[in-house]
């Protein structure tokens, strides 16, 4: 009985002074930086090879309505000069605050348009959407580190044909939120 008094003290002090369960009540702000892109491989077997990622990622969470991002950056494509895939999309996360972690589970739409190099006039701008995960590690109160994995969708439609390509492809994020 004394053992289960003190488990029972125990795992109340840790989810009670854990600072991701008072996150919830808060208003935070964040802001990542795009790690990584890798193309996902054509039905054709071709894939597209990034060279290079800029851009930046803006979270805001308010108290019972959840997070809200935006996000937009450009991914170089190798071997085709200055031509680059650029992404604007707006997300909806809803993050489970729980103790030492925060766990965030979004989507987002928008638009992907290829800009620069010979075949950027060649391809309309597509709809992008995409589903992320993302986790928090509070760092000190009020701040924490986000890492996150974007799975995006894109296929820009070759205007003459009925040709699209393929630049639908995982992205990962690194930055940090704080709260106050």
């Amino acid at each position: 009985m004394k053992l289960l008094l003190v488990t029972a003290q125990f795992f109340a002090l840790l989810v009670l002074a854990a600072p991701s369960v008072w996150a919830a009540d808060s208003i935070s702000v964040g802001a990542s930086l795009p790690m990584s892109y890798s193309f996902d491989a054509a039905k054709d077997g071709g894939k597209l090879q990034s060279n290079g990622l800029s851009g930046m990622l803006l979270t805001a969470t308010l108290p019972i309505v959840g997070t809200f991002g935006v996000e937009t950056y450009d991914v170089g494509l190798k071997d085709n000069g200055d031509a680059k895939l650029s992404l604007l999309i707006v997300d909806y996360i809803f993050v489970f605050p729980i103790p030492f972690v925060n766990i965030g589970v979004g989507a987002g739409i928008g638009t992907a348009n290829l800009k620069g190099g010979t075949y950027a006039t060649e391809y309309s701008r597509a709809t992008a959407s995409q589903w992320l995960l993302q986790i928090g590690i509070p760092l000190i109160a009020g701040v924490n580190l986000d890492y996150g994995y974007h799975s995006v969708t894109a296929r820009p439609k070759y205007t003459s044909k009925d040709y699209y390509l393929e630049a639908s492809g995982t992205m990962s994020s690194l930055g940090l939120s704080f709260g106050f």
